[in-house]
């Protein structure tokens, strides 16, 4: 009874011990979800150091823990977490092989799957990712993460400017999974991607469509936001003017919002309103000081110093403000 007792205690230390390190692991990874990533796509440096904590604690679980019931837990979480990280791909290949060879019955092995295609299109391998993405669609069991794997298909294909694709993809999710967690973003998708093919009125009907959907606040200002900046696009300035000057009375993000404002002064230039043009230019370059829509704003600024009011000396200012 006594032998029985020790062992039962010396099993629950041991998976307290791993449950909180791995807890600590998972609460790392998840604060470094939230943080926004910087203005080229990458994660910022505290969202680096939170993964790099996540990954030293999944490593040491590894190591101290083999045995482990719950060591594919561990293990996906740090194949994930360089994943996000950006510091190596390769090396989140090697540890989504690993997890697909030792643990062929973890939970995670269809998830995995999908990391494992993101990562080969990251190192170049674009006609493995197409592959295995496609080879997951065929897998009945995986279907209801099937959206998932068409997301992912069709945001690789806008990255390299194949609409069609694209499209063909987004739709399917939009038209065969309605109730899946990625149908709003497919729909949004869909519309940002005829923008993006330039196919301005196309994509207006499209998020014109979408704001008569049930979808999330946040998704519908975005739709808002793209239908001003296509209007801009489509030399509609009044209507992008009302559009942007609407949404920037409901707008609440402020990212968004200064997007919004630089859409407005944009508008307001060309339809001749430069005074008020100005100040909403030069109060975005304040309020966003060494950022990518601060030198938007400057650009546009020299442009409607140097093209309209005919003030060379004040448009090389700007133009000099743009870097």
């Amino acid at each position: 009874m006594k032998k029985y007792f020790l062992f039962s205690i010396s099993f629950l230390l041991f998976n307290c011990a791993y449950y909180n390190t791995f807890f600590n692991a998972k609460k790392d990874f998840e604060v470094a979800q939230k943080l926004e990533l910087a203005e080229n796509g990458r994660p910022k440096t505290m969202a680096i150091q939170k993964y790099t904590s996540s990954i030293k604690k999944c490593s040491y679980l590894l190591t101290e823990y083999p045995e482990s019931k719950y060591v594919d837990d561990a293990l996906f979480m740090l194949a994930k977490a360089i994943y996000y990280s950006g510091s190596n791909y390769s090396q989140t290949i090697v540890k989504i092989n690993d997890l697909l060879k030792y643990y062929p019955e973890s939970e995670f092995i269809p998830e995995a799957k999908l990391y494992l295609a993101k990562a080969k299109y990251k190192t170049k391998n674009k006609d493995v990712a197409y592959r295995i993405l496609q080879d997951f669609l065929l897998v009945d069991d995986y279907k209801k993460i099937h959206p998932e794997a068409l997301k992912i298909l069709a945001t690789l294909h806008l990255k390299e400017k194949n609409f069609i694709e694209a499209e063909y993809y987004l739709k399917k999710i939009i038209d065969e999974y309605p109730k899946s967690e990625e149908f709003e973003n497919a729909f949004f998708l869909r519309g940002k991607t005829q923008s993006d093919a330039e196919n301005y009125q196309k994509a207006n009907e499209i998020f014109t469509d979408l704001l008569s959907s049930n979808v999330t606040r946040g998704i519908k200002f975005d739709a808002r936001y793209c239908i001003a900046q296509n209007h801009l696009l489509l030399k509609n300035y009044q209507k992008a003017n009302e559009i942007a000057t609407q949404l920037l009375t409901d707008e609440y993000r402020e990212n968004t919002i200064s997007k919004t404002r630089l859409i407005k002064a944009r508008a307001l230039t060309k339809l001749g309103n430069t005074d008020e043009a100005i100040t909403i230019f030069e109060a975005i370059s304040n309020d966003n000081k060494r950022t990518k829509i601060a030198a938007e704003a400057s650009f546009y600024l020299a442009e409607l110093y140097f093209e309209i009011i005919k003030d060379y000396e004040k448009a090389i200012e700007k133009y000099n403000q743009v870097n």
